[in-house]
C-alpha cells in the first residue's frame, strides 16, 4: 500500500512537470505598426512572421501565438515601403515577445518641366487620389504615402494636361507639352495677312503658312496683340479656343500738303508711292488706305521743290513743300527806274533781268546767296528769302568808288591760315578787295575743273584751300573778289599738249628765263581752253576776272621761236585782239566784270614791241585795265629820262606819268598794280614811303583804285590804315 501511494505521488509530480513544460512552450508575439513620420498606428498593415501573416487591427496592433524559433518578420502597407527583419522566439521563462514595426511612407520628389525647353513649370496643379499640390517656383513638388502604380495628373496653364505613374522611385521628372494656339490673321475681305506680327507679352508667334501663326504656352485671359503695316492693330483676349481668327481693318491716313512759307494748303500736288498715286484736293488733302510705316511718298507740284516724305505711323501726315521760284523787279536806287540786263546769280546759275528789270528764277535751292550785279551799280548780295517775290534796289557806284586791293598768290592757297590772316587784314583796314590766283603762273588751277582737257593734263592743284570757303569769308566781310588767270604762260598745258606749245627752231619746247613754258597765242585751241576755264571760274561767284600774260614771250631768243602761224607784228597784234574779243563773248552770259593786266611799258610805246599787246587791242574788251607800274621794272630809257634818274628813286613820277599817258589812249577805268617789294633793279631803299608815293600818284592821276603786288603775300599793314 505504501509503495502504491509513493508511485501515485511520483506520477502526479511528473504530470505536473509535463503540464508546466507544455505551458512554457505556448509563446506569444505581439506588437504595433506605426507611421515613421507621424508615429501614429497603422491599421490594416500586413505583418508576416515566419509563414503566418495577419493584418493589424484598428489600433495598428497584431498578436501571434504558438510561434517558436528564429523567424523572419515583414510588414507592408499601401503607401509605405516594406520593412523586413527577424525575431527569436524561445526560452524557458518568457512567454510574450513584444515587437514594434515602423513603416516609412513612400516619398516622391518630382519636378514639372517644359517638354520643349526643359525649363521648370511653376504653379502646375498635381493630383493623385485625394492628394493635391502645386509646383513651386522651380517646378518642384512632393507626395508621400503614394501607392505603387498610382496615377499622377498634372494641369498647368499654357500646357496640355499630363499624367505619370508612380513606380516607387523617389525622384521623378514630368514633362509637359506646351499648348499651341493657332491664330489666323485676315483682312476685311478674308484674305490672309502674311506679314502680320502676332505676340502675347514678350512671346512673338511663329509664322506658319500665309496668315497663320502659332503661339505657345498661352494662358487664358492673356492679351494677344496683332499688328501689320497698313492696318490698324488689334488686341484679343485669349479664351482657350484654337484656332483663333483675328480680322484687321486697313489703316487710313490723311495726307495734308501745304506751302512751307505761307502755310496755305496746296491743291493738285501729285503724290506717288509704291501702291499708286493721287492728287491733293482743294483743301490740299487726300485720304488713303493701307499706308505702312516707312512708306515713301514722292511729291511734285509746279513752282515747288520736289520732295520725299516718309510715313512714320501718324494719323495725319503733314508735308510742307518749299517754293523754289522767286520773281521781282530790280530798280535804280537813285531814280526808281527799272534796270534791264542785271546779272542775277545763284550759286553757279546766272539769270538776267528783262527789258523791264524783271526776273523770274526757278529751281532754287533752300539756302544760297543771291547776287545782283550791274555795270555802274554796287553789287548786292542777300540770302534767298522765305518768299516767292523780292523787289531789289541797286545803288549806283559813286564817282569815288575805288578798288583797294592786295594780291594773294597761288602758293599761299596751300595755307588756309595765311589766307584767312590776309582776309582779316583787309577787313580791318581801308582795303576792300583781293586778287586771288585761280590759274597760276604755271597753269595750275586752284579750283576743281570738269573741263576734259584740264582733267586729262592734270591741271588741278589738289588739297589746297576750297575756293567756296575763300569766297564765303570775303562775302561775309564785304570784300570784292578778283580771280587772276594767267593765259599764255602755261607749263602744264604746254607739257600736256606739246603740239600747242611755243618751240625753238630745233623743235624743243621753249622755256623763258624762269623756266616757264608758253603756249601758242596764235592757236585757237589755246584760246578755247582758256575761255572754258574762265567760264568755270566765273561760275564760282567771283566779282571780277583778271587776265594776265595776254601776250607773247619777252625774254630769251624770242625772235627765232616757232609758232603755228607766221610770227609778224600784224599776226601778233591780231591774235591778242581776237582772243580778247572771243573771251568777252564767252563771258557775256555770266555778266562778271573783267580786267586785264598790261605791261607797264605799253603806256610808253606806240607799237606792240614783239609781244602783241597794246592798250588799243585789249581795252575795248574789258571793264578795267591794270597796268603793272612797278618802278623796279623800268629803266631810264623806257621813260625817256636821262641815265642819272633811276626810276625807283621816283616812284610817284613813274606811276603818275604812266597813268596820264595811258589815260590819253583809252576811256576805260585804270586800276594800276603798284610795287610792294624791295628794289631788285638798283637795290635802293623801297619801303613804306615809296609805297605811299605810288598810291598818291594813282589818286592824282585819276585812277579808279589800286592794287599792291607782293609775291610772298607779306604786306605793311600800316600802309592801309585809314588816316
Amino acid at each position: 500500500m505504501k509503495g502504491m501511494v509513493l508511485a501515485l505521488l511520483t506520477f502526479s509530480l511528473l504530470a505536473a512537470v509535463m503540464t508546466w513544460f507544455l505551458f512554457l512552450d505556448e509563446k506569444v508575439v505581439l506588437g504595433i505598426v506605426t507611421d515613421d513620420l507621424s508615429g501614429l498606428p497603422l491599421a490594416g498593415a500586413l505583418v508576416t512572421i515566419g509563414e503566418t501573416g495577419q493584418a493589424t487591427d484598428d489600433q495598428g496592433r497584431f498578436r501571434f501565438e504558438g510561434l517558436r524559433g528564429d523567424l523572419a518578420v515583414s510588414a507592408q502597407a499601401e503607401g509605405y515601403r516594406e520593412t523586413k527583419g527577424g525575431i527569436e522566439v524561445g526560452g524557458l521563462f518568457a512567454n510574450e515577445f513584444p515587437l514594434e514595426v515602423i513603416l516609412r511612407p513612400n516619398l516622391l520628389i518630382g519636378t514639372v518641366r517644359d517638354g520643349e525647353t526643359g525649363e521648370p513649370v511653376p504653379g502646375a496643379k498635381i493630383s493623385t487620389g485625394r492628394q493635391i499640390t502645386r509646383s513651386d517656383a522651380q517646378g518642384g513638388f512632393t507626395f508621400r504615402r503614394l501607392k505603387i502604380g498610382a496615377t499622377i495628373s498634372i494641369v498647368a496653364p499654357g500646357y496640355e494636361p499630363g499624367e505619370a505613374v508612380f513606380r516607387g522611385e523617389e525622384a521623378q521628372e514630368i514633362l509637359l507639352r506646351p499648348r499651341i494656339t493657332v491664330v489666323e490673321v485676315k483682312d476685311e475681305k478674308g484674305f490672309p495677312i502674311a506679314e502680320a506680327v502676332v505676340s502675347a507679352g514678350e512671346e512673338v508667334a511663329e509664322r506658319g503658312q500665309e496668315g497663320v501663326f502659332f503661339l505657345r504656352r498661352l494662358k487664358e485671359g492673356a492679351q494677344i496683340s496683332v499688328l501689320a503695316e497698313g492696318y490698324y492693330g488689334a488686341e484679343v483676349t485669349y479664351e482657350g479656343r484654337s484656332p483663333l481668327e483675328v480680322v484687321l481693318e486697313r489703316s487710313r491716313v490723311v495726307v495734308a500738303v501745304y506751302d512751307l512759307y505761307t502755310g496755305q494748303p496746296l491743291p493738285g500736288v501729285l503724290l506717288s508711292w509704291e501702291d499708286g498715286s493721287f492728287a491733293t484736293d482743294a483743301q490740299g488733302q487726300n485720304q488713303i488706305e493701307g499706308v505702312k510705316t516707312g512708306d515713301r511718298f514722292q511729291l511734285k507740284a509746279d513752282g515747288y521743290e520736289g520732295g520725299e516724305a516718309i510715313y512714320g505711323g501718324e494719323g495725319i501726315l503733314e508735308i510742307a513743300l518749299r517754293p523754289d521760284t522767286l520773281q521781282g523787279v530790280v530798280r535804280d536806287g537813285s531814280t526808281g527806274t527799272s534796270i534791264p540786263d542785271v546779272i542775277v546769280q545763284v550759286e553757279e546759275r546766272v539769270f538776267h533781268t528783262d527789258a523791264n528789270g524783271g526776273y523770274y528764277l526757278t529751281d532754287l535751292p533752300a539756302q544760297a546767296a543771291l547776287t545782283f550785279s550791274a555795270s555802274g551799280f554796287e553789287d548786292l548780295q542777300i540770302a534767298l528769302p522765305h518768299s516767292t517775290t523780292l523787289d531789289v534796289v541797286l545803288e549806283p557806284l559813286g564817282a569815288t568808288f575805288e578798288v583797294k586791293g592786295i594780291y594773294i598768290t597761288f602758293g599761299l592757297l596751300a595755307s588756309e591760315e595765311k589766307v584767312r590772316a590776309l582776309i582779316d587784314m583787309v577787313a580791318r583796314t581801308e582795303l576792300n578787295a583781293v586778287v586771288v590766283d585761280m590759274k597760276g603762273d604755271s597753269g595750275r588751277l586752284a579750283h576743281h575743273s570738269e573741263n576734259p582737257l584740264a582733267l586729262e593734263i592734270g591741271a588741278e592743284q589738289k588739297g589746297w584751300m576750297e575756293v567756296q570757303e575763300l569766297l564765303r569769308l570775303c562775302r561775309e566781310r564785304g570784300i570784292y573778289t578778283i580771280a587772276r588767270l594767267v593765259v599764255f604762260k602755261d607749263s602744264v598745258l604746254a607739257k600736256g599738249r606739246p603740239d600747242w606749245a611755243v618751240k625753238r627752231p630745233d623743235g624743243t619746247l621753249f622755256a623763258d628765263s624762269k623756266g616757264s613754258l608758253w603756249v601758242d597765242p596764235l592757236r585757237e585751241e589755246v584760246w578755247e581752253y582758256n575761255i572754258a576755264i574762265a567760264r568755270e571760274v566765273a561760275a564760282l561767284g567771283f566779282d571780277e576776272l583778271q587776265f594776265d600774260y595776254i601776250r607773247f614771250p619777252t625774254d630769251g631768243e624770242t625772235g627765232s621761236l616757232v609758232y603755228s602761224q607766221p610770227n609778224t607784228e600784224e599776226s601778233r597784234y591780231g591774235a591778242i585782239r581776237d582772243f580778247m574779243a572771243r573771251l568777252e563773248g564767252g563771258l557775256e552770259s555770266f555778266g562778271v566784270f573783267t580786267s586785264a593786266d598790261l605791261f607797264g611799258l605799253t603806256a610808253w610805246l606806240d607799237h606792240e614791241a614783239n609781244i602783241g599787246q597794246m592798250v588799243e587791242n585789249v581795252a575795248p574788251y574789258v571793264d578795267y585795265l591794270s597796268p603793272m607800274l612797278y618802278p623796279s621794272t623800268f629803266t631810264p630809257g623806257l621813260l625817256h629820262w636821262g641815265a642819272d634818274r633811276r626810276p625807283t628813286e621816283y616812284p610817284y613820277e613813274v606811276v603818275y606819268e604812266s597813268l596820264i599817258r595811258m589815260l590819253g589812249r583809252t576811256d576805260k577805268p585804270l586800276r594800276p598794280w603798284l610795287q610792294h617789294y624791295a628794289d631788285y633793279q638798283y637795290h635802293l631803299p623801297f619801303g613804306l614811303e615809296e609805297y605811299r608815293a605810288q598810291r598818291e600818284a594813282a589818286y592824282d592821276a585819276g585812277a579808279q583804285g589800286w592794287l599792291f603786288w607782293n609775291a610772298s603775300g607779306i604786306y605793311e599793314e600800316a600802309l592801309f590804315q585809314s588816316d
